[in-house]
Order: C-alpha cells, then sequence, then structure tokens
C-alpha cells in the first residue's frame, strides 16, 4: 500500500473502510476514506474507493431533490475551480473538482477535469487514476482511453499501455498516436535497458 504518511492510524481507517465497503456500509467507508486522503492526498488507491463509496452511496440514498440541489452545486463548484484555475491556484482548483465528484460521484467531465488539472501539477498517478474511475463508469470512454494510453506510457507502464491501445484501435482503427505507442512499444524487445527516454513517436 503506498501511503505518503499518516501512520498506523490512517492505516487502521483505510482497512476499515475497506471493511464498510464489503458490509455495503457506505456512508461510514465514504467518511473514513476522507479522513484518510486529509493527510495522504497523494494515497491514489484510497481516492478510488472514496470515489467507489460516495457512488453506492448516492446510489442506496440519494433522494431525487438532492440529486437536484447537488446537481446545481456542482455547477458553482465547476465555474469555481475554473476561476481558481485562471488565477494560478491549482491545488484549490483540484479541490473544487473533487468537490463535485463527491457530490455527482458519476460525473464523467468532473474526473476529466481533475485529471487534466493532477497532469498540470505533474501528478500522473492521481490523473490516472481519475481517468481509470471513468471507465468504471463508461468502459469504452474513448477519451479517457486515449488520455490513459499515453499516460501509461509516460510512467512506463507499458503492458497497459499497450492493451489500452489495442482497445482504442478496436474503437476507431484510425488513431494514429494509439498506432505510434504500439510501434514504439513493439522497438522494447530489440532496445536494451536505456530504454528510458524513450517518447511516443510524433
Amino acid at each position: 500500500m503506498e501511503q505518503s504518511g499518516g501512520g498506523n492510524q490512517k492505516n487502521i481507517f483505510f482497512q476499515k473502510g475497506l471493511a464498510s465497503l464489503k458490509k455495503e456500509n457506505y456512508a461510514y467507508a465514504y467518511e473514513l476514506f476522507q479522513e484518510v486522503l486529509k493527510d495522504n492526498p497523494d494515497f491514489s488507491e484510497c481516492r478510488h474507493y472514496l470515489w467507489l463509496s460516495a457512488r453506492e452511496n448516492r446510489s442506496h440514498n440519494s433522494s431525487a431533490i438532492n440529486k437536484l440541489l447537488n446537481s446545481v452545486r456542482a455547477v458553482f463548484l465547476n465555474l469555481q475551480s475554473s476561476l481558481l484555475l485562471l488565477r494560478g491556484k491549482t491545488a484549490q482548483a483540484i479541490s473544487a473538482a473533487e468537490q463535485i465528484i463527491l457530490l455527482i460521484p458519476d460525473n464523467i467531465p468532473a474526473y476529466q477535469k481533475l485529471a487534466t488539472l493532477f497532469m498540470r501539477q505533474d501528478d500522473l498517478k492521481n490523473a490516472v487514476t481519475a481517468l481509470e474511475e471513468i471507465l468504471f463508469i463508461d468502459k469504452n470512454n474513448f477519451s479517457a482511453l486515449k488520455s490513459l494510453a499515453g499516460l501509461y506510457f509516460r510512467m512506463k507502464d507499458y503492458k497497459k499501455a499497450q492493451t489500452t491501445a489495442r482497445i482504442l484501435l478496436k474503437i476507431n482503427p484510425q488513431v494514429l498516436e494509439a498506432e505510434n505507442i504500439l510501434k514504439d512499444i513493439d522497438a522494447l524487445g530489440a532496445i536494451d535497458k536505456g530504454f528510458d527516454e524513450l517518447k511516443p513517436a510524433e
């Protein structure tokens, strides 16, 4: 498990959160995962489970009125996030975008925006987490798959990059970026370990 601190107590909270998920106690799991992330914002695995808990809790408990109110709040948060980004406050923009997801955890544009914001901070791991979350909602989301193929390649996770590129080509055989990633990965077999600086062909 990868954590950026927090000690044994945070680990206990995380394990309790997982146990609560299994028991379908989604609201409690949500609270526990939020507590872990307060001091461990880089803990991408926990972020995934937080979003999962929010999705499950919303589908089981949210009334139509609450869903409508959350949609209105999300509009204002999206505007706030955009304004913060214009002012160069990327961390605060990320926080606002994440609040949208907690209100509407199946909001694909919010995940896409969050991934973009994480990439601006060169936080590729959390960007991948946000994009992968989209695939839990829409497994053939073209935009998410395309971004993930490139990110996996940059992170040298060539197996995932290859799999994702192939999925993209099944959806659309004309995706040049996916073809180039597959070509570059195929070249790995002919090149030794000095391949760290490889970049996708343009």
